[in-house]
C-alpha cells in the first residue's frame, strides 16, 4: 500500500526512526502512529526523490519504480503495521536494481533489529 496524503508523510518525515544506507534514507514508524484511517493490513510506502537529485523525470520515475518493485518484493520481512517513506540520496543511471534491492534489505534488517530490541513501556 502507498502513503499518499501529505500530512501521512509528514508525519512519517517527523516521527520515523531514521536509518541510512548508500543509496537511500528511510524513515520507518508503526503506521498506527500515522493515522488511524489506515485500515489496510500490510506495510505502507511512500517514496520521495527531489527534482536537485535528478533534473530529468525518466530518472527519477525509473528509481521509483524500481524502490516499489523492491519493497513490493521484500515488504513481507517487516511488521505488518509499518510506514516508510524512502529518500533517494542520489539518483545515477548506474545505480542497479541489485544494488537498491540489497540497500533497501538491510534498512529493513536494521529496523527490526531496532524495533525488537526496544523495551517494553
Amino acid at each position: 500500500m502507498r502513503l499518499r496524503k501529505d500530512e501521512q508523510i509528514r508525519c512519517v518525515l517527523d516521527h520515523g526512526l531514521l536509518f541510512r544506507g548508500k543509496h537511500l534514507l528511510a524513515r520507518l514508524i508503526p503506521s498506527e502512529k500515522v493515522s488511524p484511517l489506515l485500515n489496510e493490513k500490510g506495510p505502507f510506502l511512500a517514496v520521495v526523490i527531489s527534482r536537485k537529485k535528478s533534473k530529468r523525470a525518466v530518472a527519477r520515475n525509473r528509481m521509483r519504480r524500481q524502490l516499489r518493485e523492491a519493497f513490493r518484493k521484500k515488504h513481507g520481512i517487516l511488521p505488518e503495521q509499518t510506514a516508510c517513506v524512502l529518500i533517494a540520496r542520489h539518483v545515477d543511471k548506474k545505480i542497479s536494481y541489485q544494488e537498491l534491492e540489497q540497500d533497501l534489505l538491510e534498512i529493513i534488517f536494521n529496523y527490526r533489529e531496532k524495533s525488537e530490541s526496544k523495551p517494553a513501556i
